[in-house]
């Protein structure tokens, strides 16, 4: 009986420590698409994962987005930069961006990346 509760406290911890997020797919304002994506929690603070995927038709050796991330209640609660370097077409790469405040992990209920712009 021990071992059943150990292990369901270890499958709620590993549940509670990764968060994975199935939103849309598509980047606003340029054709790359993301997929893969979750959140953990890394030395204190949260990280989005996820791999990017250039469709644009053109190399770039600099990319800069901007993640926005929202609450429960639609409400913006971070943005982050994330840049990709040396992204070229039909390549994917993954990206981290980090959350500095780790108190917005657990409001965190979505997020939607978009293109800033790009160094050719």
């Amino acid at each position: 009986m021990k071992t059943k509760i150990i292990l369901l406290l270890i499958c709620l911890l590993l549940v509670s420590s990764s968060t994975a997020l199935a939103f849309s797919k598509d980047v606003k304002g340029g054709d790359f698409e993301y997929d893969n994506t979750s959140i953990r929690r890394r030395d204190g603070y949260a990280v989005l994962f996820g791999e990017m995927t250039n469709e644009t038709g053109k190399d770039y050796e600099l990319v800069k987005f901007t993640v926005n991330f929202y609450n429960w209640s639609e409400e913006l609660i971070n943005s982050e930069p994330l840049y990709i370097e040396n992204f070229n077409d039909d390549q994917t790469k993954s990206f981290e961006v980090s959350l500095f405040e780790e108190d917005e992990y657990e409001d965190i209920d979505d997020f939607k990346i978009q293109f800033e712009g790009g160094i050719r």
